[in-house]
């Protein structure tokens, strides 16, 4: 019989015998959850360097004594990630069949063997690809139900809790009833200072949750600090030379701007709206349209 231990046994043992309870480990549960913990203790789920890292802190050991089960993701599956993360959907269908493709391949070729945390993200990602082809929030209720409340207490978001909150905030946008004043007001504060915290190749995905976050604000007639999602999404588009959803920020603008003060906006109006034009995506103007009419001749309050 081999003596070797697996990760999830060393983890078991040492917290044993630091007379640790999983919920002590755990804490707030902010970094890893006693569900999660339990799964990694049982060889259920695989860890992630950072769940490494952090359980190495807990348990005040070397990271070294913890790493023996840690495995390069493979590159081809990291590829298809960032694929799946970039592929924009403004005003092209096609894409879809793209993005689904991309994540058949992730699940046939690498899920079975990737860490916790890599299979969430996957699971989000196509929960979200789930609810944009059926226009159905409820197809992203299982993952928001078992990883959404993690997202809320941490002020540092990292890549999955910005895919967990790409995937809320649409759900909440095709849904207005799901809207949380409260909560949508944390969020916003949240996101304002990610960009001090996130390395330069995660940027797009913070400015594409800002995109959302801020579409969600204006179909519920909130302004406070959108604006602010706005600057900063343009700005890290410049930064990054990424402008795909700079069409969709423009429209916002328009709307931001009709919030405010109608009379005042409408001048900028008229210039930003041609900005759209020009770039040729007509369903910008025709969401705009459909947006003014629908919200702001029904008196839809602000701020």
């Amino acid at each position: 019989m081999s003596s070797h231990k697996t990760f999830g046994q060393i983890v078991r043992t040492l917290r044993e015998e630091k007379g640790l309870s999983r919920e002590m480990l755990c804490g707030d549960e902010k970094e890893l959850s006693v569900r999660q913990l339990v799964r990694l203790e049982k060889g259920e789920s695989k860890p992630t360097l950072t769940k490494i890292e952090y359980l190495a802190d807990r348990l005040a050991v070397p990271i070294y004594q913890l790493m023996e089960d840690y495995v390069e993701l493979p590159k081809r599956y990291l590829d298809l990630k960032y694929l799946v993360m970039r592929t924009g959907l403004f005003g092209q269908s096609t894409l879809v069949a793209q993005k689904e493709a991309y994540l058949l391949e992730m699940y046939e070729e690498f899920y079975d063997d990737l860490p916790e945390d890599e299979q969430v993200a996957v699971d989000v990602l196509q929960s979200w690809v789930d609810v944009f082809v059926t226009g159905q929030p409820t197809f992203g209720n299982r993952m928001l139900e078992e990883y959404f409340e993690q997202v809320k207490q941490r002020s540092v978001y990292q890549v999955n809790d910005l895919l967990l909150l790409e995937l809320y905030f649409y759900c909440v946008y095709l849904d207005n009833s799901l809207f949380n004043r409260r909560l949508y007001r944390h969020f916003v504060n949240g996101l304002l200072a990610q960009d001090q915290h996130l390395p330069v190749e995660q940027l797009f995905l913070l400015s594409t949750v800002y995109v959302t976050c801020v579409a969600v604000g204006l179909n519920n007639g909130y302004c406070d600090g959108i604006g602010q999602l706005v600057k900063q999404s343009k700005e890290i588009m410049k930064q990054i030379q990424d402008f795909q959803n700079l069409p969709i920020v423009h429209l916002q603008e328009c709307q931001i701007l009709f919030l405010k003060n109608r009379q005042l906006a409408e001048k900028k109006v008229e210039e930003l709206l041609n900005s759209i034009s020009t770039i040729g995506y007509e369903g910008a103007l025709r969401k705009f349209d459909e947006w003014k009419e629908h919200y702001l001749e029904q008196g839809l309050p602000t701020a």
